[in-house]
């Protein structure tokens, strides 16, 4: 590092408080303000050889990075009435980061560490409330989350560029407790990511459903039947691309032995591949997972 040097006197205040409004609920605030030095990753002055294609240098400099960060959690357990609600927003802020800028020709790629103070914000909030209904003998939850971010990047050597990211998804699920033979389970997933250059308003968003399904078949307490289906539509914009997935098992176990026998169906409708594609602000890549064919297992298991 030459000849930086500097001293710091550091002072991380932070607070945290919890209140109990009343036996099922509580509330709680968290905040701090800290600063951190970063990792010798970044700090090295001379150029060096990552492989015979790249070389990296940086522009070390000694700032400290600042965290501020803010939390409100609120929390209701009401055991007796089959109720629960959880709800939280966290905030987090920070001042100074080092950023990447690659640059490539024919022979050689060149990768440079800087540093800037341009902050970077991020904001979630997590809902989550459950409820056990009586009259229909049914679990019923709904939960969701909400993530935004405003963050600096480089692309092709230009200069910090200014992006946000706002991610939703939202879950509904159902679990009947019925006193029959037959109990099901259902859960809805929603998923929305977007993403945007606020300089050139360029964006990229998708849209992505996904369905469980379950049947639990118990006749008696011998037999036991379970079959799950998921529906999986992974980008909403090409609704002709789903993937359809089912697996299955049976359970017998004689009542007072000590061995049970199963048998498991994988893949039950024989899906050969799926596609998988992951869009960064650098490049797209998609990938390719090839799938083990339908296929059935029996096993034995003894308990001792």
């Amino acid at each position: 590092l030459g000849n930086l040097f500097q001293e710091n006197f550091i002072v991380e205040p932070s607070i945290l408080l919890k209140l109990k409004l009343n036996p099922i609920s509580i509330l709680g605030i968290n905040s701090s303000l800290s600063q951190k030095n970063f990792t010798e990753e970044s700090l090295f002055s001379n150029p060096i050889m990552l492989s015979n294609r790249l070389f990296a240098s940086s522009k070390p400099v000694l700032s400290l990075q600042k965290l501020l960060v803010i939390s409100v959690v609120y929390a209701i357990n009401n055991l007796y009435q089959q109720f629960r609600l959880n709800a939280s927003v966290n905030y987090l802020k920070n001042h100074g980061s080092y950023f990447s800028n690659i640059s490539i020709n024919r022979r050689n790629n060149y990768l440079e560490y800087f540093f800037s103070s341009k902050p970077n914000e991020n904001i979630t909030a997590d809902f989550l409330v459950e409820k056990y209904l009586p009259i229909l003998n049914s679990t019923i939850r709904l939960k969701s989350n909400y993530a935004f971010s405003n963050y600096y990047n480089v692309v092709n050597a230009s200069d910090l560029r200014l992006n946000n990211n706002h991610f939703v998804t939202l879950e509904l699920f159902a679990k009947t407790a019925f006193d029959y033979k037959v109990n099901f389970e259902n859960s809805l997933v929603l998923i929305n990511n977007h993403s945007q250059n606020i300089a050139s308003k360029q964006s990229i968003q998708n849209n992505a459903l996904q369905n469980t399904f379950k049947i639990i078949f118990k006749p008696n307490k011998q037999w036991f039947f379970v079959t799950n289906l998921e529906y999986l539509i992974p980008n909403k914009n090409f609704s002709k691309d789903y993937l359809l997935f089912c697996d299955a098992y049976l359970k017998y176990r004689p009542i007072k032995k000590k061995y049970e026998l199963r048998l498991d169906g994988q893949n039950l409708f024989n899906m050969k591949y799926f596609f998988q594609t992951n869009t960064s602000d650098y490049s797209i890549n998609t990938f390719k997972s090839n799938l083990i064919s339908r296929y059935f297992l029996a096993s034995v298991s003894y308990n001792f």
